[in-house]
């Protein structure tokens, strides 16, 4: 499913309706069930527009702030993400900084790409990261982005994500100096946990 949009909050608003709608129940690995749309693909076309949050999304500002800002790109904290993107392996790798040494020296390298998954680790994980993949191209003298996720929270975590993967589409484009394109995230699993279907019923009236 496609839902493309100007900017992050319409979309994310969309896309609820749209599961809510269209869904179909499948069971969850942690109990209950949940409603789910499988490869749903986010193309935001101005993601630096305004609105970026909903006026829907019913948890906090500050959680939403926090999360989109230490998700990828803290140096500071010990998250799982965080710490592969910014000091991954033994060498402590700076993926982000690397991908912007290619993007530098290839304007338009089809090689820049960011990965937190580890697979000796994450196949045995209980609680594996959801972003398998950050992709980085320049087109049309625009950074494009895009994020594959195998799984995504609709009501918890795909607004934060959305916007987390912004931001570092944003300080990309800054240490390259070029302009802010396309942003699209492919979701596998696009799902909604019973009890926040109930919620999400009662916020957008449906």
């Amino acid at each position: 499913m496609l839902i493309e949009n100007c900017n992050i909050a319409n979309a994310w608003e969309i896309s609820i309706n749209h599961l809510i709608k269209d869904g179909e129940w499948v069971p969850a690995e942690r109990g209950s069930r949940a409603k789910e749309l499988r490869n749903v693909l986010f193309s935001i076309t101005s993601p630096c527009s305004q609105p970026q949050i909903s006026g829907k999304y019913v948890f906090s500002e500050n959680f939403l702030t926090e999360y989109s800002d230490n998700y990828f790109l803290s140096e500071k904290t010990n998250s799982s993400v965080a710490e592969r993107i910014n000091r991954f392996g033994e060498i402590k790798l700076n993926q982000i900084n690397r991908i912007i040494e290619i993007l530098s020296g290839h304007y338009y390298s089809r090689r820049a790409v960011i990965s937190p998954w580890i697979q000796n680790e994450d196949l045995f994980s209980n609680h594996p990261p959801c972003v398998v993949l950050l992709q980085f191209q320049i087109r049309n003298n625009l950074l494009e982005i895009t994020a594959i996720l195998r799984s995504n929270d609709a009501w918890l975590a795909a607004l934060p994500d959305l916007i987390a993967i912004h931001k570092v589409q944003t300080k990309v484009a800054e240490e390259l100096g070029i302009g802010i394109g396309r942003l699209c995230m492919l979701s596998n699993s696009y799902h909604m946990y019973e009890m926040d279907v109930l919620k999400a019923l009662t916020v957008f009236q449906i």
